[in-house]
């Protein structure tokens, strides 16, 4: 129910059946990488997502594709800390604990 209205039985399904006939999920991986070759370096990209399926692939996007640059101050205080262990190779930001905003989506 949401702002007083019931959810259609069917909504999920027919939600699920577009997803997979539209290949949504693709469609929004293929339009974040067209993305990010047009702005380049150093560019900046905003996306909103409304489903927790689509901010899982928004967040396995970023990991991929993010980035440590050995010119970046932060970096170099880190690499400086005594205790500091190494950086991981390839995608260092990941979700230990998913929370989801509603039980309907």
């Amino acid at each position: 129910e949401t702002s007083g209205q019931v959810m259609h039985p069917a909504k999920m399904t027919f939600q699920a059946l577009r997803i997979h006939l539209n290949d949504e999920f693709e469609e929004m991986r293929k339009g974040m990488r067209a993305a990010f070759k047009l702005v380049g370096e150093g560019g900046r990209i905003g996306m909103i997502t409304w489903k927790f399926s689509e901010r899982k692939i928004l967040d396995e996007f970023f990991n991929s594709v993010e980035a440590v640059r050995d010119q970046e101050p932060l970096l170099e205080w880190y690499q400086q800390q005594p205790d500091a262990p190494p950086l991981p190779n390839g995608p260092s930001m990941e979700n230990d604990e998913l929370v989801r905003p509603s039980e309907r989506e």
